[in-house]
């Protein structure tokens, strides 16, 4: 009779216990195995800055060029490469739409000075400060800076 009564204790705490291993896991969460890994060499961007630009038909200067690198480059270390997401002018044309290194970004940065655009002030979005450049209002195109990781 003993013998009987443990093995339906036995049963019933063994049920017990996968009912309850059962119900730990919730359905709705993906394993963790399931979840999509990053593929290697993948960059990832992060918006770090957005830099309105003055639309105006004065040069870029060579010290507004020096500080957006020095921003930048304040912004993110020494060595994590900086990307010119996209710039969109007043007018409503296209937007240039690159994601290359901050050599690249400053290559752009620089024909737009040929073409006539003047960077008037850089303001960090994210980081709730401000960089002027003086007598200059920001009249609509604008630049985002992002940072890459793999």
């Amino acid at each position: 009779m003993r013998r009987v009564i443990m093995r339906c204790l036995f049963i019933v705490l063994t049920a017990v216990l996968l009912a309850a291993c059962s119900r730990s896991q919730n359905p709705n969460e993906p394993a963790a195995a399931s979840l999509p890994a990053p593929k290697s060499g993948q960059w990832n961007y992060h918006v770090k800055a957005i830099i309105p630009f003055s639309c105006q038909t004065v040069l870029l200067s060579k010290a507004a060029n020096q500080q957006l690198s020095t921003i930048a480059q304040d912004l993110l270390g020494d060595k994590s490469p900086i990307v010119l997401q996209s710039i969109t002018p007043a007018d409503g044309s296209e937007a240039v739409n690159v994601a290359q290194s901050y050599q690249r970004a400053q290559a752009v940065a620089n024909n737009l000075a040929v073409q006539g655009v003047e960077m008037s002030r850089i303001k960090l979005e994210s980081f709730g400060g401000s960089y002027s450049m003086p007598d200059q209002p920001v009249t609509g195109c604008e630049v985002v800076l992002l940072s890459a990781s793999r």
